[in-house]
């Protein structure tokens, strides 16, 4: 994105007293406004003083009802209050709770500033109650507001702002401008529903040095019908800033469409999911879609993306149909200005205006490097501009360092794009350096280029296949088209490793290139059925360059659908890695841990004569015992099976297809491990009365998230931390507050999730 973001982080400060943003316009102001919000926070601290002294008050549930009353206590349901008006004039603790009634309506804006909650070991909880999510109606003004505080949760709400065109707010907002470079931390926003508002759906983030937040966790949120931005993570920067505002934020399993962008020349609008000023975060089993088709800025939005970050990853997402409005980007995903030390992997991008894949710079952005693109899959990308994969550097900054390896690229025709191809490099500004392109599939048709790299900008190419269907071979390099790959080879050097030529012109032998559709949100990415390796034959088998041994790459563990690599010199090139013949009948079979759990998976083609799938186990790949019976659901579907009882080591999988003509066929054995000794988690004292020790034995460092629950599955305490490898011991503290009962730990690591049930006493 060209000034990715200027307009929306460069902006007036923003103060909030119960009521909705005031713009400041001037220092005078300021200065009275400063003045009024002191006074108030002071008279906000007597008042908190005044309760903890005078009650010995300890932390307390709150109601809202539709049938409320706000002379009321608000501490039982029967005795609830009645409006957000009460909510806002009340201080509330760390540890609090304050829950509205599910399948009701509550109009108006809830805002927290520094004196509710503010204690990231003691979380203030903020959910619904009864049968359904509470609506919060924010009309014309923002939905939900907290300025510099943290340790809250936020759950099972929808946030409603009426319309795009009479909502002229943001619908939730975090806000951290004070000074001192403080990470506000330990905020969790699950399950939420935020849609029709004018600005951002979601906008978090800190402007004030490093000033920002820590132990962010956003997942399961629906955001649709908001015109700028549907999440948006920033942070202040600089090219001379040395850190970065935030740190350890996940985004997952969210779904975010129809941000249709301001129609504004001076910025661009209408970006899904973007993430800014982060070190150490993750995207992950997020979708957008049909987003920025009203913006009018060249440089324009994009589905899934991040910039000025660090250690950040993007993965088991799908971006589609996002739109430029202009015929600059509209792109799918992104590592864009700033970004170092960061991966897009396991991703599937398809039919977007601009790339399906960026790799750009953006002018005077702080150095970009050390970046990864591998076993992701684009299917017709670039609809009006660029293509599948683009690459491009503005002025007065540094672009070095991408490896681009084991992704399958599709690219045809675009009647609105001239210039597609499935590699892509953006004439702007010259300067892109060490871009290595791996054991990718490149499928072109209608003579669609595979490269084009315009004079003064190069890249390595090796171990590449290349696959021209329905019309000629063509690449675009410094200048010059090539027809053959044994031209471009000679007059280049590409395609050669240490003197033995590399790469193929040949056909891969995949199953339903150019038609992988949508997955949509809510379904695995691994029930796409297309891009397979089909034929035992495939050029692709056993003939991936060894990454590890040539350049120290180290390539994972598994591919896009989560079959497990062969390693060494066996891994072959593209997105799959191909596990063996299967029946007619069955595209792939396959399968993947997480945790303590195996998911087995597979796909079908024709189902027409299929009568019942025996899916079966083995812990010996000899005796295998039924283990379920699923029925087929018809043509062209996908399956999945978790199995929560495993043995250590290995676990073998077979499915048996019984067809109505009495038929049986046999799919081949699937073997997925479990090491169960890779981490081990124990929790002590239980019961506990005040304190908990967490101990976790790894052997491989990592983050992990601990996250309490009460026994009606609110989140009541959240922290993450960064296990090392060993054991580890974290004391758990501050749950003293807690009501004696029944609690349930959920600690994940290693993608791996272990639960503990916990009894609390007086």
């Amino acid at each position: 994105m060209r000034n990715a973001g200027i307009k929306v982080l460069i902006h007036p400060v923003i103060l909030i007293m119960k009521a909705r943003p005031v713009r400041i316009r001037s220092l005078r102001e300021t200065k009275i406004l400063y003045v009024a919000i002191n006074a108030f926070r002071i008279y906000r601290l007597f008042t908190l003083l005044f309760l903890f002294y005078s009650t010995g008050s300890l932390a307390a549930s709150y109601y809202v009802s539709s049938t409320g009353n706000d002379a009321n206590s608000g501490t039982s349901v029967v005795d609830a209050w009645a409006t957000i008006d009460k909510v806002n004039s009340t201080v509330f603790l760390p540890g609090d709770a304050l829950y509205f009634e599910g399948g009701q309506t509550f109009h108006g804006s809830i805002y927290l500033n520094d004196s509710d909650a503010n204690n990231p070991d003691n979380i203030f909880i903020i959910s619904s109650y009864g049968t359904g999510r509470a609506t919060i109606n924010a009309g014309t003004s923002y939905g939900f507001y907290a300025y510099n505080t943290q340790g809250f949760s936020i759950s099972d709400l929808i946030i409603d702002g009426n319309s795009m065109t009479t909502n002229s707010a943001m619908g939730l907002r975090l806000l951290a401008d004070v000074p001192g470079d403080k990470k506000f931390s330990n905020i969790s926003i699950t399950n939420i529903e935020v849609k029709n508002f004018g600005e951002q759906g979601v906008v978090i983030g800190g402007w004030n040095g490093l000033t920002g937040y820590q132990n962010l966790v956003l997942s399961n949120l629906s955001v649709h019908n908001v015109m700028t931005e549907g999440i948006l993570i920033y942070g202040f920067t600089s090219q001379t800033l040395v850190g970065w505002p935030n740190k350890n934020v996940s985004v997952s399993n969210c779904e975010v469409y129809n941000v249709p962008g301001f129609a504004d020349p001076s910025t661009h609008e209408g970006s899904g999911i973007v993430v800014s000023g982060v070190d150490s975060g993750v995207i992950q089993y997020c979708v957008a879609h049909d987003n920025g088709q009203n913006n009018i800025h060249c440089g324009g939005p994009g589905g899934i993306w991040c910039w000025d970050s660090n250690d950040f990853t993007i993965q088991f997402c799908e971006s589609y149909k996002n739109h430029s409005g202009t015929g600059c980007d509209g792109i799918g995903f992104d590592l864009d200005g700033g970004m170092t030390n960061s991966v897009m992997q396991y991703n599937y991008a398809h039919n977007n205006d601009g790339a399906g894949y960026l790799l750009g710079q953006f002018e005077n952005a702080r150095p970009w490097s050390n970046n990864t693109l591998r076993y992701n899959i684009s299917e017709n990308d670039g609809v009006s501009n660029e293509g599948s994969i683009s690459l491009f550097k503005g002025s007065g900054t540094t672009m070095s360092g991408a490896n681009i390896y084991n992704n399958t690229i599709y690219v045809s025709p675009q009647p609105a794009n001239m210039s597609a191809s499935a590699i892509y490099f953006k004439d702007w500004t010259t300067g892109i350096n060490n871009i290595a392109f791996y054991n990718n599939i490149f499928l072109s048709t209608g003579s669609v280029p595979f490269i084009n790299i315009p004079a003064g900008y190069s890249a390595f190419f090796a171990g590449n296949i290349y696959c021209a269907s329905a019309g000629n071979f063509s690449i675009a390099y410094q200048g010059k088209t090539y027809s053959s790959l044994a031209a471009w080879r000679t007059a280049t050097g590409n395609e050669v490793v240490k003197g033995t030529n590399t790469g193929f012109a040949a056909d891969p032998l995949l199953s339903n290139t150019g038609a992988g559709g949508t997955v949509g949100f809510g379904n695995i990415l691994g029930s796409l059925n297309a891009y397979k390796i089909r034929d035992p034959a495939s050029p692709a088998l056993n003939a991936a360059l060894n990454l590890n041994s040539l350049y120290s790459i180290n390539p994972g563990t598994r591919d896009f659908w989560g079959i497990a690599l062969a390693g060494g010199n066996n891994n072959d090139i593209g997105a799959n890695q191909y596990a063996s013949v299967l029946p007619e009948e069955l595209l792939g079979f396959y399968g993947n841990s997480s945790g303590s759990e195996q998911n087995i998976i597979w796909n079908t083609a024709d189902e027409t004569n299929m009568k019942v799938f025996e899916l079966m186990y083995s812990i010996n790949g000899i005796d295998f015992n039924r283990m379920a019976d699923i029925s087929p659901k018809g043509n062209n579907s996908g399956y999945s099976y978790m199995n929560d009882l495993l043995s250590a080591g290995n676990n073998y999988y077979r499915l048996k297809m019984i067809h109505q003509d009495g038929v049986i066929t046999y799919s081949a054995v699937v073997d997925i491990k479990y090491h169960p000794e890779t981490t081990h988690v124990t929790v002590w004292p239980n019961p506990f009365s005040r304190s908990v020790v967490v101990s976790i034995e790894s052997s491989t460092p990592g983050p992990a998230i601990l996250a309490l629950y009460d026994a009606l599955g609110k989140i009541v305490s959240m922290r993450k931390i960064q296990v090392q490898q060993g054991t580890n011991r974290v004391g758990y503290d501050g749950l003293d507050n807690l009501p004696a009962g029944a609690y349930y730990l959920q600690i994940m690591h290693q993608e791996k999730t272990e639960h503990f049930k916990l009894l609390k006493v007086e």
